[in-house]
């Protein structure tokens, strides 16, 4: 679609690569959205009404695995993150998890903060204390049992 649209790919070989990348973030600059080289879901809206633009019919087709980390995405990022419910599923997980043997009381105090630390390390992620897409991916499994 890219090259469909004069943006230059060179060859396409359906790889994520530098090139590609590079790509995107100049159709993000010529669509006034954010030049992050990826592919979230501003971008594929836009991809399509550039379709649209073409003269082709089709949607595109966002494989499963792109739309369950864009809603995960927006469930991390969103305003729900914040909300005490949220606060509460992430420290029942980590309670699950074995991390975290405080109280449930909704707040991230400093040891809800370390078991996120902790947790994000054992599963040999970025240990920031920070809940993003991979540690709720991983912490949200707890939720399921």
């Amino acid at each position: 679609m890219l090259k469909d649209a004069d943006f230059n790919l060179g060859s396409v070989d359906g790889m994520m690569g530098a090139q590609t990348r590079g790509v995107i973030k100049e159709f993000q600059k010529a669509n006034q959205l954010k030049p992050t080289g990826k592919i979230n879901p501003a971008t594929w809206t836009a991809l399509n009404r550039e379709k649209e633009v073409l003269g082709q019919e089709q949607k595109i087709v966002v494989p499963a695995d792109v739309v369950k980390k864009t809603e995960l995405h927006g469930e991390i990022t969103g305003p729900r993150l914040k909300t005490k419910d949220r606060i509460k599923q992430i420290q029942i997980a980590l309670k699950k998890a074995g991390f975290y043997q405080g109280g449930i009381d909704s707040k991230i105090g400093p040891k809800t903060k370390k078991a996120i630390i902790d947790f994000q390390r054992s599963k040999k992620l970025k240990p920031d204390g920070v809940i993003g897409l991979k540690t709720w991916e991983e912490l949200s499994k707890y939720l399921e049992n």
